[in-house]
C-alpha cells in the first residue's frame, strides 16, 4: 500500500512538472513569436514609411519638361506661331528650362558634353558664355549628322574655343548628358532642342552620386578616345 501511495505521488509529480513545462515552452514561445511579430511589423512600418517619404539627397534633382507655361501643343495657338512667341516671351519663363541653365553656368572647370544635338538656343549660349571664361574647358561628343543642323550650335561653340568629337557612322550617337566639373551629372531623355523643351514630354536628372557620375565619366572618356578630332 506504501509503494502504490509513493508511485501516485510521483506520478503527481510528474504530472505537475510537465504542465509546468509546458507552461513555460508556451510562455517562451509566446515571448518569442511576439517578438518576431513585432520587428515584422516595425520593419513594415519603416518600408512603407520610406515609400512614402523617400530620401532625396540636396544634390540630386528631376526636371520635367515642357511646364504649363512652355507647351505648344493646346489648339489656342498653333506650333508655328507659339514657338515664335516662345523666343521672346514665354521660353523666359520656363522653370525647367532655366534650372537647366543654372546647372550649366554654376561650371567652375569643366563642361563635358555628350549629346545628339544642340540646337536650343538659350542652352547654347550658356555653354558659350561659360566659354568666355578662360579658366572653363568645354569639350563637345555630338551625332555627326545632328552636327550640319541648320540651327547646331556645333560652329558656334568651336569659334568660342570648345574641343569637338564627332564619327561618322550609320548608327547614332545618342546620348544626352552632360557633366559638370566632373562632380554633377545631368541626363535624360531630352534633347537639347525647341522642340524637347516646349512640345515633348522629356525627364532630366541631375545628380551628384559618385557611382553614377564616375559611369558617365568613364562613358565620355572611352568616347572621346574613339571619336576623331573635328
Amino acid at each position: 500500500m506504501k509503494q502504490s501511495s509513493t508511485i501516485q505521488e510521483e506520478a503527481n509529480r510528474m504530472i505537475s512538472l510537465s504542465h509546468w513545462i509546458s507552461l513555460a515552452v508556451a510562455t517562451s514561445f509566446g515571448v518569442i513569436l511576439g517578438y518576431v511579430v513585432g520587428k515584422h511589423s516595425e520593419k513594415k512600418k519603416k518600408c512603407i514609411a520610406t515609400k512614402e517619404k523617400p530620401e532625396v539627397s540636396e544634390k540630386d534633382e528631376v526636371l520635367f519638361f515642357p511646364d504649363s507655361q512652355t507647351y505648344a501643343g493646346d489648339a489656342d495657338l498653333s506650333r508655328a506661331v507659339k514657338g515664335g512667341l516662345l523666343y521672346k516671351e514665354i521660353l523666359d519663363h520656363s522653370v525647367p528650362l532655366l534650372r537647366l541653365i543654372e546647372h550649366i553656368l554654376s561650371a567652375k572647370v569643366s563642361i563635358d558634353l555628350c549629346l545628339y544635338m544642340l540646337t536650343q538656343h538659350k542652352l547654347g549660349k550658356a555653354v558659350i558664355q561659360q566659354l568666355k571664361k578662360s579658366n572653363i574647358r568645354v569639350r563637345f561628343i555630338v551625332n555627326e549628322s545632328s552636327s550640319k543642323l541648320k540651327d547646331s550650335f556645333v560652329g558656334e561653340l568651336q569659334k568660342n574655343g570648345a574641343f569637338v568629337r564627332m564619327k561618322k557612322s550609320d548608327y547614332l550617337m545618342h546620348h544626352k548628358f552632360a557633366i559638370i566639373d566632373g562632380k554633377k551629372l545631368i541626363s535624360g531623355s531630352f534633347n537639347w532642342t525647341m522642340q524637347a523643351a516646349m512640345g515633348n514630354y522629356e525627364n532630366v536628372i541631375i545628380t551628384s552620386n559618385p557611382f553614377l557620375v564616375q559611369s558617365f565619366v568613364d562613358e565620355f572618356e572611352k568616347l572621346w578616345t574613339t571619336m576623331a578630332r573635328e
